[in-house]
């Protein structure tokens, strides 16, 4: 099912340049926060805050840019599972496939959450074991002809806090991953994930690892910089 096909504003008139825009990744892409039955994912937040904060004129035909932005999130799911698509038809790949006339224009990836608590200590290379599938969402990516992607790092959580192991390994994935992004800096952008981990804060779900519907927004709004960025020539 092509995730835009919902939304009538995804055609573009003749004084816009539509860019629809895919965020894709686990129960963080979803919106999973302090209620079973709410979702409150940062993409219609990101769209909003694209849509607001781009200049005038837009370009050099006179065309506004307009962005559509849409997610998927599969809660639970390992970056490994988004590669292998544990069910193909909600993968990355399938997600891509799926969307046309015109096709994305970028993805933004939140991954590796999940995969922190499958890293055994006896594991000979953590930050590889984690990284890997995490880069090759972003080559698999290009490889379906999406021109640019967009790395969120992986988040702080409540069991990095409790668990140094945790942390230590989360910083040095964030640091490989922020160096893949700068030697394919044509296709490619790291972001810094926006707040840090506080239990007592606006920002976080009380089982420290999911956001608070505030912290999705700022999260969304965050990304808006970075993201029009990319599209402004």
């Amino acid at each position: 099912m092509d995730l835009f096909s919902s939304s009538a504003d995804s055609s573009p008139t003749e004084q816009e340049e539509v860019h629809r825009i895919l965020c894709y990744g686990d129960s963080l892409t979803a919106g999973t926060s302090t209620s079973p039955w709410e979702l409150y994912p940062y993409a219609p937040h990101l769209e909003q805050a694209l849509n607001n904060q781009q200049q005038q004129p837009a370009n050099s035909s006179g065309k506004k840019k307009r962005f559509v932005v849409r997610h998927r999130g599969m809660p639970g799911w390992t970056a490994t599972e988004m590669v292998d698509g544990t069910s193909p038809q909600y993968g990355l790949r399938a997600a891509i496939r799926g969307i046309q006339n015109p096709s994305l224009s970028c993805v933004i990836l939140l991954a590796g959450t999940n995969d922190l608590g499958y890293v055994y200590s006896d594991n000979d290379d953590p930050v590889e074991t984690v990284l890997k599938p995490i880069r090759q969402l972003h080559e698999l990516a290009w490889q379906e002809g999406i021109p640019r992607t967009v790395a969120i790092a992986i988040p702080p959580s409540g069991y990095q806090a409790r668990v140094a192991d945790a942390s230590f390994l989360c910083t040095a994935v964030n640091q490989a991953l922020e160096s893949f992004c700068q030697e394919h800096a044509a296709k490619a952008t790291f972001v810094p994930f926006p707040f840090d981990y506080d239990a007592s804060g606006d920002n976080w779900s009380p089982d420290g690892l999911h956001f608070s519907p505030t912290g999705y927004q700022v999260l969304g709004q965050s990304l808006a910089g970075p993201v029009l960025q990319l599209f402004s020539s």
